[in-house]
C-alpha cells in the first residue's frame, strides 16, 4: 500500500481528521471509459460491486489485533509510522462491530466528489500553482484500501486502483484531505431506508442510470462535495433484521387483503435482499453533502439524492437535518432526533415499520454502496476517463535466458509477470514506435541494459547506437556495469578525434564492385536522386577507382606492384589507397560534361552533383566522410558504441552517413560470417529515426534503393546481426521494415495512420488501437511473433542511473589519419580542433609555394630548394605535432594533386614519404633521406640522364660514322629503358618514341595546380598569375635556385626529338 494514514483531527476548527481518523486516501486520477454504443453493457457496476464485496469480506475479516492487521496489509509498500498505529490503543478500540464512526478507528471506506469553489482570478492563479483540478474525487479506507492495487507504481507516479479495475490515482496525505474538505464549511446529512416500491422496471432501470449523476455534478454551477461514509454491518444486526422480518411477514401476509400490501411487498423485498448477502455484503451507510453555504448544500443534496442512480435499487435517499460543520453533520443524532431522522429504541418485532424509515447510518447492500460511491462515468475536470484495457495478459513462450525489459499489465493495470525478450526472436529484429515523450528511446535503453547486464562479458551483447536527432543514448555509461564501457562517436565536437569512414572504401576483403553498386544505391536513397544521376554516378565511381588504380572486376590495384627502379628489385606490394568524396565530386563534373547533355539540363545535373557532394564533405560530417582517423568497423561491433548526429542539420547528410555506416557493417558481416551452425545474437544494432532513409514515399531509382537497404537489415539476421528500429512516425517508413521484425512495441501514437500501419502487423484490435492513443509514458502494445494478440506491458526505465561520466569519445581506429602522421600521433590521435589547425596551416601560401617547388623539382629530377628564412622561422616556432601535422597535409594534397600521373612511374605513398623526410630535412629537423633520387622522376624526366648522355653522344658522333651502342645501354636496360639500336642515332629516335615522353608527359610534375593550391597561392602572395609573378611567388617561398623550377610550370619540355633540360637534370 502507498496510501497515507490520516491523524485524527485537533482543536480548532474542524477537519478531516475527526471523520476520517486512520484513513488511508487517494485521489483519482483516471478512470475506465464507459462504452459508447448503447448496446454494449458496461461492466463498471458489476466490477464496483466485485469491489465492494470483496473490500466487505477483508473488512470483516480484520480482528480487533493490530497484530492480525499487520498480517494483512503489511509489507514494502507500508507508509512510514503504520506498524505503530496498527499496534496503538487507539486502534484496537475502535476497531470492534459495530464501534461509532466518530473518532472511532474501526474498518471504514470513503468517497468523495468534490467540485471546488472557482473564485475570481486570484484564486485561479493559486490553482494552477498548485496542480489542483476543479473536481477532485477521493476515496480510501481505514484501516487500508482493499481496492488499492499493492504491486505496480506507474511512471508518472500514479498507482492501479481496483475501483473499478483500470482506474488510477495518487496518495493522499492527512493535509490535502483536509485542505480539500475545508473548502465546504457547510454539511447536510442525508438518510436513506430500504424501499422496494421505489425499483423501477429493467429496460427503465438502465436507461436511468446513464450518467444522471455524473450530469448533475458536471453542471451544477456552486461548489459541492458528495460524501460516502461506509462501515461493515456486523453480522448478528442483519441476522437480527431477517428475523424480525421472518417473524412479522406472515403477519403481513395474513392482513395483505387490507391496506398494508405495500408494506408486505416491503418486507419480502427486504428480506430477499438481506438473504441474499447475508452478513456479507451489508454496510451502515452514511451520506453527507457539503457546500460553501447552507442553501448551496440544500440545493445540491436534494438535487443529487435525486440523481443518485438509485432507478434500480430498492432504497431510497433523501436530505435530512440542518446544516453544520462536517464532524456535526457525521455524528450520529440521539434517537428521536426529528432533525436527524428517527432513531427508534429497541425494536418490536411484530413491528417492522422502523425498518423502512429513514436514518442515517442506514443498512445498505453492497449494490447500493457501490451506485452511491462510484467514480465518474464521463470526464470531468481533474479526473479523466480511458479506455479500458482489453490486452492479452499470458506471454505464448518464455526463456529464462532472454532479456527482461518491463512487467505485463493484467487488466487492473497489476503485475502479471515479467516480459522477457529472448536472443532468437531480437536477432530477428524489432521495432519500437511511439510519439515524442512516450518513452520509446527508454525502452530500447532498457533494452541495452539488459543486453550488456550478464555478469560474464561472453554472455554480453555488444550494442551500436545510430542516433540522429538527439543526444540521450551516451548516458547509457552509467546504467550498464562498472566493467564495461559505453563509446560516444560525435562527428563535429572539436575537441574528439574524428572517426571516419571513406564511403568509397569497402571492407577489407569484400567486393570492390558489389561496394560500388551499393554505394550508387546510397547516393540515390539518400538524395531522392532521379534520371539520369544513377547513370552519372556508375560512370563517375567507375573512373574514379580506375583513376586511383583499381581494377573493378578483381577489386585488386594495378598495378598491384610498385614500379621499379632496378628490374631485378624485390618486388613490393604497392600501398593501395581509394579514392574519396572530392575525386569523385571532380570526375562526376567531368562526366557532366562529358555527356553531352543540353546546357539547362547540364547545368541542373552538374549543379546537384556538385553541390550534394561537396556538402558531404564540408561542414560536420566532412571530416567523418574524409580526412579523419579510418574507424576500425570490427571494434566498432566488438564494444558498445552510440554515434551522435544531432549536430549534422541536414537531413539528407544524416541519411548518407547512416547509410555509410550500414554498408560497411553489412560489409563486415558478410567478411567475417560466424561459424556454420552458429546462429548466436552477437550484436545489436539500434537506429533512431530511420525514415530518413527508410522512407515510405520514395519512388524510381530512389525507392529501389530504398527497398534494397530494407532488404539488408532483413538479411544481416544470418550473419547474428540484430536491428532494433526506432521510429516516432511509423507511416513514413518502408513497410518491408515493419514487416521483417520479430518483436514489436508500439508506445503512445495519436495518429490513426501511424496506429493502423503498425497495428496490422500485430493483430491490434481497435478498441486496443484507441487504447494506444492515450498510453502513459512507458506503458506499450507489445507483440512477438507467435503471440495472436498482443501484450499491454509498462516498461522499465532507469534514467536515476543514467550519466555520461564513464563515457569515452576515443573511437575504435584501424590506424592513423594518413601514413605521413608522426608516431605520437598514432598513440593519442589528434582532435578535430588540432587536426583543423594543422589543415589551415597547411594552407598558407609560403608553405604551399615551397612544398609544391620541392614535389615538382623531386618530379623531375632538378635540385630542390630549401624554405626562405621566414617561413622556417615560421615552421620551426609551431608546436611540433602541429608542424608535423602541417607539412603531412600540405605533401598530401601536392601528391594527390599528381596521382593519376604518378601511378604507372612510381607509388604515390613512397613519394609523399621521401618529399616530407626531405622537407623536415631542409628544416634541420633530421638528416636528410638517402634513396636513389631517380627512384622518384616520372613521366618525362623519368629518364632525364639517359637523354642528356644520348644527346651527347649523338652530338660527338661522325656523320655518317656514329659507331655502335652507347656504353651505358646494358646499365639503362638494368633499370627497365630498352634501347634497340645499332648505335646512338638509332638509340635516340627509340628513345624518342619512348611512353614517357608522350604529349602531356611533363604534366607529371605540375599536376593540376588549382587542386593542389598552388594557384591560389600564387595569387595571394603576388596579386596576380603568369610567369613572372609566380617567379616572384616562389622567390618568396623557397631559397636556392628557382628557375629550373618555374619552368617546369611554364611549358611542356623538348619534345620528341628535341633537347630536353638535361643541364638542370641531376644525373
Amino acid at each position: 500500500m502507498s496510501g497515507r494514514l490520516i491523524p485524527g483531527g485537533s482543536g480548532g476548527r474542524p477537519s478531516a481528521g475527526g471523520v476520517l481518523g486512520g484513513v488511508r486516501a487517494y485521489r483519482l486520477v483516471s478512470a475506465p471509459r464507459p462504452p459508447e454504443d448503447p448496446q454494449v453493457r458496461d461492466p463498471a457496476p458489476a466490477q464496483l460491486f466485485a469491489a465492494v464485496t470483496s473490500m466487505h469480506a477483508t473488512f470483516q475479516s480484520l480482528t480487533t489485533s493490530g497484530a492480525d492487521v499487520i498480517d494483512v496489509i503489511d509489507g514494502p509498500d507500508d507508509p512510514a509510522g503504520f506498524d505503530e498505529f496498527a499496534g496503538s490503543d487507539e486502534f484496537g478500540a475502535g476497531a470492534g462491530a459495530g464501534a461509532g464512526l466518530p473518532g472511532a478507528l474501526s474498518p471504514l471506506f470513503f468517497a468523495a466528489w468534490l467540485r471546488l469553489p472557482a473564485e475570481p482570478a486570484v484564486r485561479t492563479a493559486q490553482v494552477a500553482r498548485s496542480g489542483q483540478e476543479r473536481f477532485v474525487f477521493l476515496l480510501g479506507g481505514r484501516p487500508f484500501l482493499p481496492g488499492a492495487a499493492p504491486g505496480l507504481a506507474r511512471v508518472d507516479g500514479t498507482r492501479g486502483l481496483l475501483f473499478p479495475p483500470g482506474a488510477s490515482g495518487v496518495e493522499a496525505t492527512g493535509g490535502e484531505v483536509d485542505r480539500l474538505l475545508a473548502e465546504f464549511p457547510v454539511w447536510l446529512p442525508c438518510v436513506g431506508a430500504p424501499d422496494a416500491l421505489w425499483s423501477l422496471p429493467d429496460e427503465e432501470v438502465w436507461q436511468h442510470r446513464r450518467g444522471s449523476f455524473d450530469e448533475h455534478a458536471a453542471h451544477l454551477a456552486h461548489p459541492f462535495s458528495w460524501m460516502v461514509l461506509a462501515q461493515p454491518r456486523p453480522a448478528d444486526l442483519v441476522q437480527a433484521d431477517k428475523d424480525r422480518l421472518e417473524i412479522g411477514i406472515p403477519m403481513l401476509r395474513e392482513a395483505a387483503r387490507g391496506s398494508r400490501w405495500a408494506e408486505l411487498e416491503r418486507a419480502e423485498a427486504r428480506y430477499r435482499e438481506l438473504a441474499r448477502y447475508g452478513g456479507a455484503g451489508m454496510w451502515d451507510v452514511r451520506v453527507l453533502v457539503g457546500s460553501d453555504t447552507a442553501a448551496g448544500a440544500g440545493a445540491a443534496a436534494s438535487l443529487l439524492c435525486g440523481a443518485a442512480e438509485l432507478g434500480g435499487l430498492p432504497y431510497t435517499l433523501v436530505p435530512s437535518g440542518r446544516p453544520s460543520s462536517l464532524a456535526e453533520a457525521a455524528a450520529e443524532p440521539p434517537p428521536h432526533d426529528t432533525q436527524g431522522g428517527w432513531q427508534p429504541g429497541p425494536p418490536d418485532p411484530f413491528d417492522l415499520a422502523d425498518i423502512f424509515v429513514p436514518t442515517a447510518p442506514f443498512a445498505a447492500s453492497s449494490e447500493l454502496l457501490a451506485a452511491l460511491a462510484r467514480p465518474p462515468a464521463r470526464e470531468l475536470p481533474g479526473v479523466r476517463l480511458l479506455t479500458p484495457h482489453r490486452f492479452d495478459v499470458t506471454r505464448d513462450r518464455t526463456d529464462d535466458n532472454g532479456f527482461p525489459i518491463g512487467t505485463v499489465l493484467d487488466p487492473a493495470y497489476a503485475d502479471a509477470g515479467t516480459f522477457v525478450v529472448t536472443r532468437p526472436t531480437l536477432n530477428r529484429h524489432a521495432f519500437l514506435c511511439g510519439a515524442t515523450g512516450s518513452g520509446k528511446s527508454q525502452t530500447a535503453r532498457t533494452l541495452l541494459t539488459e543486453l550488456s547486464a550478464p555478469e560474464r562479458p561472453d554472455d554480453r551483447v555488444p550494442w551500436l547506437v545510430i542516433e540522429p536527432a538527439k543526444a540521450e543514448y551516451a548516458r547509457m555509461a552509467g546504467r550498464i556495469r562498472a566493467d564495461d564501457t559505453v563509446t560516444v562517436l560525435r562527428p563535429g565536437v572539436p575537441d574528439d578525434p574524428p572517426g571516419c569512414l571513406n564511403p568509397l572504401e569497402p571492407e577489407p576483403g569484400y567486393p570492390l564492385q558489389s561496394h560500388a553498386d551499393l554505394v550508387r544505391e546510397l547516393f540515390l536513397a539518400a538524395f531522392n536522386a532521379d534520371n539520369p544521376v544513377p547513370q552519372i554516378l556508375s560512370i563517375a565511381l567507375a573512373e574514379v577507382y580506375a583513376n586511383a588504380g583499381w581494377d573493378m572486376v578483381t577489386g585488386e590495384p594495378r598495378p598491384g606492384r610498385r614500379p621499379k627502379l632496378f628490374v631485378d628489385e624485390e618486388p613490393r606490394d604497392v600501398r593501395a589507397r581509394y579514392p574519396t568524396l572530392g575525386e569523385l565530386r571532380v570526375v562526376a563534373q567531368r562526366v557532366v560534361d562529358d555527356i553531352g547533355y543540353g546546357r539547362e539540363v547540364r547545368d541542373n545535373v552538374r549543379g546537384l552533383v556538385d553541390v550534394r557532394l561537396r556538402g558531404l564533405r564540408e561542414g560536420t560530417p566532412g571530416r567523418f566522410f574524409e580526412g579523419g582517423h579510418p574507424l576500425d568497423v570490427g571494434a566498432l561491433l566488438r564494444g558498445n558504441v552510440v554515434l551522435e548526429l544531432d549536430r549534422v542539420t541536414s537531413d539528407q547528410d544524416k541519411a548518407f552517413l547512416m547509410g555509410v555506416v550500414l554498408i560497411r557493417i553489412v560489409e563486415y558481416l558478410r567478411t567475417n560470417p560466424p561459424a556454420p551452425g552458429d546462429d548466436r545474437l552477437r550484436h545489436v544494432l539500434v537506429i533512431e529515426e530511420a525514415h530518413r532513409l527508410l522512407r515510405r514515399d520514395a519512388d524510381g531509382p530512389a525507392g529501389n534503393a530504398v527497398e534494397l537497404f530494407a532488404g539488408l537489415l532483413a538479411e544481416i539476421r544470418a550473419y547474428g546481426e540484430g536491428v532494433v528500429v526506432v521510429e516516432q512516425i511509423p507511416s513514413k517508413i518502408i513497410p518491408d521494415v515493419l514487416k521483417n521484425t520479430a518483436l514489436k512495441v508500439m508506445h503512445r501514437l495519436p495518429a490513426a495512420d501511424d496506429r493502423a500501419s503498425v497495428g496490422a502487423t500485430m493483430n491490434l484490435r481497435e478498441e486496443q488501437s484507441e487504447h494506444v492513443v492515450a498510453l502513459p509514458p512507458g506503458q506499450a502494445a507489445v507483440a512477438l511473433d507467435g503471440m495472436d494478440r498482443p501484450l499491454l506491458v509498462q516498461m522499465g526505465h532507469g534514467e536515476r542511473s543514467e550519466s555520461t561520466e564513464r563515457a569515452s569519445h576515443l573511437p575504435p581506429l584501424r590506424a592513423a589519419r594518413s601514413d605521413l602522421c608522426p608516431p605520437d600521433c598514432r598513440t593519442a590521435p589528434c582532435t578535430l580542433r588540432a587536426m583543423n589547425e594543422a589543415r589551415h596551416d597547411s594552407t598558407s601560401p609560403l608553405l604551399v609555394l615551397w612544398v609544391e617547388a620541392v614535389v615538382a623539382a623531386t618530379v623531375a629530377g632538378v635540385h630542390p630548394v630549401d624554405p626562405a628564412p621566414a617561413l622556417a622561422d615560421w615552421l620551426l616556432r609551431l608546436p611540433p605535432r602541429q608542424r608535423d601535422c602541417a607539412l603531412a597535409h600540405a605533401v598530401e594534397r601536392a601528391v594527390d594533386a599528381r596521382r593519376p600521373l604518378l601511378r604507372r612511374w612510381l607509388d604515390p605513398a613512397d613519394l609523399a614519404d621521401h618529399i616530407l623526410a626531405d622537407l623536415t630535412a631542409r628544416l634541420g629537423l633530421r638528416p636528410p633521406p638517402t634513396e636513389d633520387h631517380r627512384r622518384f622522376q616520372a613521366g618525362v624526366y623519368r629518364w632525364h640522364d639517359v637523354r642528356g648522355h644520348l644527346d651527347a653522344a649523338v652530338a660527338q658522333a661522325e656523320p655518317g660514322s656514329p659507331g655502335g651502342p652507347h656504353p651505358h645501354t646494358e646499365r639503362w636496360a638494368r633499370r627497365g629503358l630498352i634501347l634497340d639500336g645499332a648505335d646512338v642515332v638509332e638509340q635516340m629516335r627509340v628513345f624518342r618514341e619512348h611512353p614517357a615522353n608522350a604529349t602531356g608527359s611533363h604534366r607529371v610534375a605540375v599536376g593540376d595546380p588549382d587542386a593542389s593550391g598552388l594557384t591560389a597561392a600564387q595569387v595571394e602572395v603576388t596579386g596576380a598569375a603568369g610567369r613572372l609573378y609566380l617567379r616572384r611567388a616562389f622567390a618568396r617561398a623557397c631559397v636556392g635556385k628557382i628557375d629550373p623550377i618555374v619552368r617546369l610550370f611554364e611549358k611542356p619540355p623538348v619534345g620528341r626529338g628535341r633537347k630536353g633540360p638535361g643541364a638542370e637534370a641531376v644525373t
